[in-house]
């Protein structure tokens, strides 16, 4: 099976037998996984029946189902306490991610492992899963298609950033010096300074403005980090 690399790389991570994949869409992470035998059991949720009916389509096209079972519900609320190891989030929004999180915290007692990979506010998330006693052990940053993702995985224990850039850019990426990071950095500086030296800016925008040479400046902060060594 042919899956992107945005889910490969989710799929890389997974560190235990027993997995359960919140939104699965199609079920091609579960899917990947057993036809790979990566895992044992999978368990494949989503809260709308549409993309599950897919899922299952699947499952049985592979011959999977005596190891991945399919549930229909919102968030981690389909499974129960120990069921699953890896709990996998991929492809939702972040303040979602945290929500089904924090929704789902009995559920989580029995978790050993998180992958989650949220489309935007990738901050909250590093700071919730630190809230909730995740620790980011890794991180990695794919672009495809014309997009940057973020991949994490965490596991149990106590783990708090010194400083707010490294929960924005991601301490990990930043340790490992990530070349995808290092061109997203310069993207990122290459659009703020787009916007900037434009003719249409109004002053009225001046606080938007602000955040703008802001997060610009804290790009450059970090690139300034990669050319250091």
């Amino acid at each position: 099976m042919e899956i992107s690399q945005r889910l490969k790389t989710v799929a890389g991570f997974v560190k235990y037998k027993t997995i359960a994949d919140i939104g699965t869409d199609h079920g091609y992470i579960p899917c990947y996984l057993a036809l790979n035998e990566k895992i044992t059991r999978a368990i494949a949720c989503d809260i709308n029946d549409g993309p599950l009916g897919k899922a299952r389509e699947n499952v049985k096209a592979n011959g999977l189902d005596e190891i991945i079972e399919t549930r229909l519900g919102p968030g981690l609320l389909p499974l129960h306490k120990s069921e699953a190891e890896t709990v996998i989030i991929a492809g939702m929004g972040g303040i979602l991610i945290c929500d089904i999180l924090f929704e789902g915290m009995d559920i989580l007692g029995g978790v050993k492992q998180l992958i989650v990979q949220p489309q935007r506010d990738v901050y909250r998330v590093r700071k919730f899963l630190h809230k909730i006693g995740f620790m980011i052990e890794d991180e990695e940053m794919v672009y495809e298609a014309g997009k940057f993702y973020n991949i994490i995985s965490a596991v149990r224990g106590s783990e708090r950033y010194s400083d707010e850039i490294s929960y924005i850019f991601g301490k990990r990426l930043m340790e490992k010096k990530s070349a995808v990071l290092y061109m997203y950095l310069n993207a990122e500086i290459e659009k703020y300074s787009s916007i900037l030296n434009s003719t249409s800016v109004r002053p009225e925008n001046s606080a938007g403005l602000e955040k703008i040479r802001v997060n610009m400046a804290l790009s450059q902060e970090v690139l300034k980090r990669y050319e250091a060594d």
